[in-house]
């Protein structure tokens, strides 16, 4: 009887071990993938500073838009790699300094205007945000493409970034959702807030909406920096997850939105957003 237990427990032992070792193998298949995904983010992030600081010492505004693009392809690969989900402290600790020289670079060309953030067209396949110059602006759809950085035009002037730095995650939305053309909004943002908090980044996000003016509000966010950081920047340039929130707004919308305020207390953020006209007065003036 006593043979037949120990049998039994080796037998058990053998099960474990064999679930184990199987679910390590899975674990590490993808894990030279992902580390060779954050060594090229890396780079480019690093390559973008220098051209950039290059372009402003040369005062050379094709190279300073490439190096920006370059730091954005960068920081978009390092939220989501080939693993299912964010690794959350390797992100955050890797979007700090990003976001800290966005915030010297915003500072520095003097953009006075909050983001707008428009669905993808022709032109712009994956959407894109754009940064005013000025508080009292207009936007020409028509004039940007995958190639345009800054745009330098009287009340049309300001940076553009395309795509959004929360476009790859809004990517990711649609592996676990399906939202269609034709969704309400609050319906849309009710499944993008189910998946965030698969992803253990916010707890849940409320959606009101009177006539053209729309209010968001993320509860208790899980990403420290998102709490904590200069609300200058993110009413410009947004981290990924506030990004990826308001381009799949727009994208529903099919409208371009722009960013009125952001507030921030605890662990919420709260986002005022008003609505722009349709995508055609953009484009063709109409």
């Amino acid at each position: 009887m006593k043979s037949h237990d120990n049998n039994k427990k080796s037998y058990n032992t053998d099960i474990i071990k064999n679930k184990y070792a199987k679910k390590n193998m899975l674990n590490t298949l993808p894990y030279n993938k992902w580390i060779t995904n954050r060594t090229i983010a890396l780079f480019l992030i690093t390559f973008g500073c220098i051209i950039i600081f290059y372009g402003i010492s040369c005062l050379i505004v094709g190279v300073i838009g490439f190096g920006i693009s370059s730091i954005i392809i960068g920081m978009i690969a390092l939220t989501f790699t080939s693993q299912s989900v964010i690794e959350k402290d390797i992100y955050e600790k890797s979007i700090i300094p990003i976001m800290g020289f966005f915030d010297a670079f915003i500072k520095n060309t003097s953009l006075s205007g909050n983001a707008v953030y428009f669905p993808p067209y022709l032109n712009l396949p994956k959407g894109g945000t754009f940064i005013p110059l000025q508080t009292d602006f207009d936007i020409n759809l028509a004039a940007y493409d995958e190639k345009t950085t800054i745009i330098k035009k009287g009340r049309e002037s300001g940076l553009l970034i395309a795509p959004p730095t929360g476009y790859y995650l809004h990517e990711k939305f649609y592996e676990y959702i399906n939202i269609n053309k034709y969704e309400k909004t609050d319906v849309a943002v009710s499944k993008i807030s189910g998946v965030l908090k698969t992803f253990e980044l916010v707890d849940s996000i409320e959606y009101m909406e009177e006539e053209d003016e729309i209010m968001v509000i993320l509860e208790n966010v899980k990403l420290k920096y998102c709490s904590n950081c200069n609300i200058n920047v993110c009413k410009k340039v947004g981290c990924p997850l506030c990004s990826s929130i308001l381009f799949s707004i727009a994208k529903v919308l099919n409208r371009p939105i722009y960013i009125k305020s952001i507030e921030k207390k605890d662990n919420y953020v709260k986002i005022t957003i008003t609505k722009m006209g349709d995508m055609d007065k953009y484009l063709w003036g109409d």
